[in-house]
C-alpha cells in the first residue's frame, strides 16, 4: 500500500507500536490506526471519562500523567486503582467487552496530558475487532484482579498511587508446604501474601515467625543486596503476588514516600518472654493501623489489628480450636462493642470497638490459656469487663511485657515523646490498651482546667475551637508559633493531642486550635461535634521551638501543606494583634482550592496588609513548589528565615531544595513537637564548667608532660610499687567507669538523665590529671598512644552537640561526633587492659 508519510503520522505510529496492548495488531494496520486516530488533550484536573460513561474508544499516552479510580459512597475517599504516564500505556479498552461498552473507573489528569484516541469503529474497520476483543477481555481479567488487590491491600494501594502500573508484577498460587526460598538463596524478588499463611524458617527449619494476609517478605534482602538470611515456605495454600528485585528498587529509589512507608512497614521485637513480635505498620484511608503477630509457643500464634483512630482491636489465635462459643456486650451511647470468644472454657479471640482498657489483660489470658469462668461471662455480658480490678502493678504493657519504670526511665534518659516511646518499645502498638498510660507518663502535670467555649466548622472539615479558663483567670501570652496538648475524658478513656495555637500570641482571653475533622479520627470527631459550655479539657502551657521572632526584620517564609499551616495562620494573626514584625511569605501547598484551609482569610489578609504574602498552590492541578521557586524567594529575600511545616514527605523535599540552592541550616526550622520540660534527643543543656575545665586540664597536662615539669619528688613516688598499683587502679577507674552512662541508656535503668549526663561531662573534664597521676611524659610506643588518645577523647567529650546552634545542624553534628568518641573510648578501653596485661605478664609493677 502506498502510504503518504508525515510527522505526525509516524509519530503517531511509533507510539501505537510502544504499545504492547496493540500487538495484536499487524504493521499494516497499525498504520492505519495511526493515520486515521486523532489527539485528544486534556487539562490538568479535567477527567476523560467517568464510571459508568458509555465507552466508544481506546485511548494511549502521548505525554500526560493521568490517575485512574473509583469512587465509592460520599463518605468513602478515593480510590487510586492506577497512574499511567509512560508513552503508550493504553486504558479504556476495557469497556468494548462488556455488553452496555460501561466505564469500569474514573480518569483524569494529574498534569496536562495528550493522548491519542482510537474509537472502536476504527478498529472494527480495519478488521482486527475480534482480535481486539480476545485481547481485551484477557487483560480486563487481570485488571480486576489488579484492582481487587489495591482495595485489599494497603502497601499494594501506595506502590499504585506512586506510579507502579497495573500489569508490572507476577501472581502465583503455591501449595502447602512449598520452598519459596532457601536461606543463602540470592535476593532477586519481593513477595505480597494475598491469602494463606507464610513460615518463615532458619536453615534447621525451625519455624521462626508467621506471616499472613497483606503482609511482605523478602524486602530486606532486596533492598540490601544480599542474600536471603532465612528461607521461607508456604503454611497454607498461598496466594503470592511478585515483584521483581529491579522493579521494587526502581519503585523505592524513586518515590520516598514508598520508601518512607516501607521503613517503617514491618518491626521485630522480643518481648520479656522471649516471644517473638513481627509488626506491620501501615494506613487504611489514611489512618494507622498495627498488625502484630506474637508466637506464643510451637503451636500457636496470636494476631492483633489495632485501628489507632477509631480506637479499635481485633484479636485472634491461630489455628483455632474449634467451634466457638461467643460473648457481647454492646454500649450505643459510648459507641461501644466488645465481643468475645471462647473454646474449651479459654477466650481464643476478641472484637474490641472503642476504648478497651481489658485489652492486655485478654491478651495475657490467651498467652496462658487461662480458664475464664461462667461468673466472669455473665459480668462481661453485663458490664463490659472480664476481671476483677487488679491491684496497682508495675506492668503497664501486658503484651509486650514492658513495665512503667521502664517507660519511666526512658523518657528520662533519652526525653522521649510518646510515639518515640511506643516506636522504641513496641508498647501500646499490639492493642492499643495503655497508650493512655504512656501518654501520662510522657506528659507534664500543669495543665489549664478550660472549658468549651465555642466551636465552628468555618469550611467543609475544617474546624475552629476556643477554650477559656474554667476560673476565668487570664491566660498568659506566648511565643507565636507554639502548641498545647489538649487532654479530655472521652467515653471513659483519658485522650491526649497536640495542636498549634491559632490565637493571636497576645491573646489573654482564650486559646483557639484549628483542625480537620478525621472521619475516622476519636478526638476530632468528638470536638467537632461538642456542645460549647458543656465540655472541659485539661490544656498545656504553650510549648515548642517552631517560633518567629517579631522584633526581628529578616523575612519570614513559609512552606506549608494542608493543615501544616496553622503555625503560618498563628503567626500572621500574631503580627497583626502586635502591629509590627517582619515581612510574612506564606507558600500554602494543597490538593486542590476546595481542600486549602484557612485560604479565605490568609487570601483577606494578604489583600488588607502589604507586609504579608500568600501564594496557593494547588498540586491537583499540576502546581507544585519546586525548586526554581525557592531560588525565586532567596533572590527576593536573602535574609529570610524559612518555616517548613507538612507531612514528612513534603518537609524532606524542602529541606533538600533549601541545601541544594544554599540556604543556610541556621536559617530553616522544622516543625517539630516535644514534651514540656523535656530535652530533645538533637539538644542538651551546655556545661560551661565542664567546657573550661576540659580546656584547662587538656593543656595542662599536655604542657606538663611535654617539658617534664613534674616535680621529682612526684616522680619518684610513681615509680614505687604502690605509686605504680596507685596511679594505674585509677586510670583503669575511670576508663571503665566512663561506660556507665551508655550501659544505663541502654538498659533504661537510669532515673535522672541530667544529672548523670553533667556528671559523666564533669568528671571526663577533669580525667587528664590521671595522666599526671600515673606518669611524668607522653611515654614510647603503646603509651604514648594511650596518652595520645586521652587528650584528643578529653577535647571531643566536652565539645558535643551542645556548643552547636539549631537543630537540624545539632543532628549532624551528632552524627560526625559520636563515632569518635565512641570508637577512642573503645581503644582506650582495649589499649589500657593491653598494657595491664603486659605488666602483669612482666611480673607486675616492680
Amino acid at each position: 500500500m502506498n502510504r503518504p508519510a508525515t510527522p505526525a503520522t509516524n509519530f503517531l505510529l511509533q507510539t501505537i507500536q510502544s504499545c504492547p496492548d496493540l500487538k495484536w495488531a499487524t504493521p499494516d494496520q497499525q498504520w492505519q490506526l495511526a493515520s486515521r486516530a486523532h489527539h485528544k488533550f486534556l487539562a490538568a484536573g479535567e477527567h476523560l471519562f467517568f464510571k459508568g460513561d458509555r465507552g466508544e474508544s481506546l485511548f494511549l499516552i502521548i505525554q500526560g500523567d493521568l490517575e485512574i479510580y473509583a469512587k465509592g459512597p460520599p463518605e468513602d475517599p478515593e480510590l487510586i486503582l492506577a497512574r499511567l504516564f509512560q508513552q503508550g500505556d493504553a486504558l479504556g479498552e476495557w469497556a468494548a467487552t462488556r455488553q452496555d461498552q460501561t466505564r469500569s473507573a474514573s480518569v483524569r489528569a494529574r498534569g496536562n496530558s495528550t493522548l491519542i484516541e482510537i474509537p472502536y469503529t476504527l478498529i472494527k474497520e480495519i478488521g482486527s475487532f475480534t482480535d481486539f476483543l480476545g485481547h481485551s477481555a484477557q487483560r480486563g481479567r487481570k485488571l480486576k484482579s489488579h484492582d481487587s488487590l489495591v482495595s485489599q491491600s494497603p502497601l499494594f494501594n501506595l506502590m499504585t498511587q506512586q506510579g507502579s502500573t497495573r500489569l508490572n508484577y507476577e501472581e502465583k498460587i503455591l501449595p502447602a508446604g512449598a520452598l519459596i526460598f532457601g536461606q543463602g538463596d540470592p535476593s532477586k524478588e519481593v513477595f505480597l501474601i494475598l491469602h494463606g499463611q507464610v513460615e518463615i524458617i532458619s536453615e534447621d527449619r525451625k519455624i521462626k515467625s508467621s506471616l499472613g494476609e497483606g503482609q511482605i517478605f523478602g524486602e530486606l534482602g532486596v533492598s540490601n543486596g544480599v542474600p536471603r538470611s532465612t528461607g521461607a515456605r508456604t503454611q497454607s495454600t498461598c496466594h503470592l503476588l511478585i515483584l521483581q528485585a529491579e522493579d521494587f528498587l526502581t519503585l523505592a529509589r524513586e518515590n520516598q514516600e514508598f520508601a518512607q512507608h516501607l521503613l517503617t512497614l514491618r518491626k521485630i521485637y522480643r518481648n520479656r518472654s522471649d516471644e517473638v513480635v513481627l509488626q506491620f505498620h501501615y494506613q487504611v484511608e489514611g489512618q494507622p493501623r498495627f498488625t502484630s503477630t506474637i508466637q506464643l509457643d510451637s503451636d500457636r500464634q496470636l494476631i492483633t489489628d489495632f485501628n489507632v483512630h477509631s480506637d479499635s482491636v481485633s484479636i485472634e489465635v491461630i489455628p483455632t480450636l474449634g467451634d466457638a462459643m461467643v460473648f457481647s456486650y454492646r454500649e450505643e451511647q459510648r459507641d461501644i462493642h466488645y465481643q468475645l470468644e471462647m473454646t474449651m472454657g479459654v477466650i481464643t479471640a476478641a472484637r474490641l470497638n472503642g476504648p478497651h482498657p481489658e485489652a492486655g489483660r485478654i491478651i495475657e489470658a490467651i498467652r496462658h490459656k487461662t480458664p475464664v469462668s461462667v461468673e466472669q461471662w455473665r459480668k462481661f455480658e453485663t458490664t463490659g469487663l472480664l476481671f476483677e480490678q487488679a491491684a496497682q502493678s508495675d506492668t503497664l504493657c501486658h503484651c509486650m511485657q514492658i513495665t512503667r519504670s521502664e517507660i519511666l526511665g526512658l523518657v528520662e534518659t533519652s526525653s522521649c515523646l510518646q510515639e518515640q516511646v511506643m516506636q522504641e518499645t513496641g508498647a501500646g502498638t499490639v492493642c492499643g490498651g495503655c497508650r493512655g498510660e504512656i501518654a501520662a507518663l510522657c506528659q507534664s502535670s500543669d495543665n489549664v482546667e478550660m472549658h468549651l467555649l465555642e466551636i465552628s466548622e468555618f469550611q467543609p472539615g475544617f474546624f475552629r475551637a476556643r477554650f477559656t479558663p474554667k476560673d476565668q483567670t487570664p491566660l498568659s501570652t506566648f511565643q507565636p508559633g507554639q502548641h498545647v496538648r489538649i487532654e479530655v475524658e472521652i467515653h471513659g478513656e483519658t485522650i491526649r493531642r497536640s495542636y498549634t495555637l491559632t490565637s493571636p500570641a497576645n491573646e489573654t482571653r482564650w486559646r483557639e486550635i484549628t483542625f480537620k475533622n478525621e472521619p475516622h479520627g476519636l478526638f476530632s470527631r468528638w470536638l467537632s461535634s461538642a456542645k460549647p459550655g458543656s465540655e472541659t479539657l485539661l490544656l498545656s502551657p504553650p510549648s515548642g521551638e517552631f517560633i518567629a521572632d517579631l522584633n526581628s526584620t529578616d523575612p519570614i517564609i513559609f512552606l506549608v501543606a494542608g493543615i501544616g499551616v496553622t503555625p503560618a495562620l498563628n503567626i500572621v494573626r500574631s503580627r497583626i494583634a502586635f502591629n509590627k514584625g517582619p515581612r510574612i511569605v506564606v507558600d500554602h501547598s494543597m490538593h486542590s482550592n476546595r481542600s486549602g484551609p484557612c485560604r479565605e482569610e490568609l487570601i483577606q489578609t494578604a489583600e488588607e496588609h502589604p507586609d504579608v504574602e500568600y501564594h496557593i498552590r494547588e498540586t491537583l492541578a499540576g502546581k507544585r513548589l519546586r525548586r526554581e521557586n525557592l531560588q525565586h524567594y532567596s533572590a527576593l529575600y536573602p535574609t529570610a528565615k524559612w518555616m517548613i511545616c507538612g507531612p514528612e514527605g513534603f518537609e524532606q523535599t524542602m529541606l533538600e531544595h533549601l541545601n541544594d540552592i544554599g540556604v543556610s541550616e541556621e536559617s530553616i526550622r522544622l516543625e517539630l513537637f516535644h514534651a514540656r520540660n523535656s530535652t530533645s534527643l538533637d539538644s542538651i543543656p551546655k556545661d560551661s564548667i565542664a567546657w573550661v575545665s576540659g580546656w584547662v586540664t587538656t593543656i595542662l597536662t599536655a604542657l606538663v608532660l611535654s617539658m617534664d615539669l613534674l616535680p621529682h619528688d612526684w616522680k619518684e613516688w610513681q615509680q614505687t610499687s604502690g605509686g605504680h598499683w596507685i596511679s594505674g587502679s585509677a586510670l583503669m577507674a575511670f576508663l571503665g567507669w566512663q561506660w556507665i552512662l551508655p550501659m544505663q541508656r541502654m538498659r533504661r535503668s537510669i532515673r535522672n538523665s541530667s544529672s548523670s549526663l553533667k556528671l559523666h561531662r564533669r568528671i571526663g573534664a577533669f580525667s587528664p590529671l590521671l595522666l599526671l597521676l600515673h606518669g611524668s611524659g607522653f611515654g614510647a610506643g603503646i603509651l604514648g598512644l594511650i596518652t595520645l588518645l586521652f587528650l584528643t577523647h578529653t577535647v571531643i567529650g566536652i565539645a558535643d552537640r551542645s556548643r552547636i546552634s539549631g537543630a537540624i545542624q545539632k543532628q549532624r553534628f551528632l552524627r560526625l561526633w559520636l563515632y569518635p568518641h565512641i570508637v577512642i573510648s573503645l581503644l582506650l578501653t582495649a589499649l589500657g587492659l593491653l598494657h595491664v596485661w603486659l605488666i602483669l605478664g612482666h611480673g607486675g609493677p616492680s
